[in-house]
Formats: C-alpha cells, sequence, structure tokens
C-alpha cells in the first residue's frame, strides 16, 4: 500500500485565500455599476460659507455630493447631460472611501421638478461643481 501524500495546512489556507479574492472580484465585477470611489475635496462652500461636503465619483463620472453642513442633503450631478437630482435619502451607503448604491444608475427626482421648483443653475469645469437648490453650493476638487 502506498501512503498518501498529506498536504500542508499552509496550502490549504491559499486556495481558500485565492477563492476568497476570486469570489470578491467576481462581486465588485457583476455590482461594478453600484460602487463610487470617493475624492478628496479642496473646498465647499454654501452661500458662500465654509460647508461640510463629501464627493464620489461613479465608474462613468456621475458624481455624488453628500452635504453634511450646514444642511444634510446628498446630490446626484451628472455633467454630461448637465442634469442635478436629488435622490432619496436611503439610495446610498456610505462605506468610507466608497460608497455603494441600490439601483444602478441611482433614482433621484431632478431638479428642477414639481417637487423641486429650483432652477440649478449647472456649472461643471475640471475640479469644479456649482449648482443652485435652496442656495448656491460649490465644491472644489
Amino acid at each position: 500500500m502506498e501512503a498518501r501524500p498529506v498536504r500542508a495546512p499552509n496550502v490549504r489556507i491559499k486556495r481558500f485565500a485565492v477563492f476568497l479574492l476570486l469570489l470578491l472580484a467576481s462581486v465588485i465585477a457583476v455590482t461594478r455599476g453600484h460602487w463610487w470611489v470617493r475624492l478628496p475635496v479642496g473646498r465647499a462652500t454654501y452661500d458662500g460659507q465654509p460647508a461640510q461636503a463629501t464627493l464620489w465619483r461613479s465608474g462613468d463620472g456621475v458624481l455624488l455630493v453628500a452635504l453634511t453642513s450646514p444642511e444634510v442633503a446628498d446630490y446626484i450631478i451628472q455633467p454630461r447631460e448637465q442634469a442635478v437630482g436629488s435622490p432619496n435619502a436611503s439610495e446610498f451607503i456610505h462605506l468610507g472611501p466608497l460608497a455603494y448604491t441600490r439601483n444602478a444608475p441611482p433614482s433621484a427626482v431632478r431638479i428642477p421638478s414639481a417637487k423641486i421648483p429650483v432652477e440649478p443653475k449647472l456649472t461643471t469645469a475640471p475640479g469644479l461643481v456649482q449648482f443652485t437648490d435652496r442656495a448656491r453650493i460649490s465644491i472644489r476638487f
């Protein structure tokens, strides 16, 4: 009778780690339209006053602006279409350097609309987004 070689525990751990990495890569690839990457914000203003804001970008260039001060609000900026929208509060899950949207593309109420009768006056340039909701909001990144 021949003795069967016994695999070292390290080989099993390495195979399991490779399996987990492949599984994670597959999940991210299938849900890639749902993931947004955080961008550094240089300066944010709300009616000319300093404001707290976080900015994320989707894979196709759409921006998510999350204001936390002086008001709490999220905005979706579509630079190609020159459109501003206001998503549901539960549409995004903020995960530090990443954000995840429940729907791809995210659903949002366009500004202006029957619910939000304000002309957004959107201005986009490399590293700059400005628009109007209740106040003039400016983000430099």
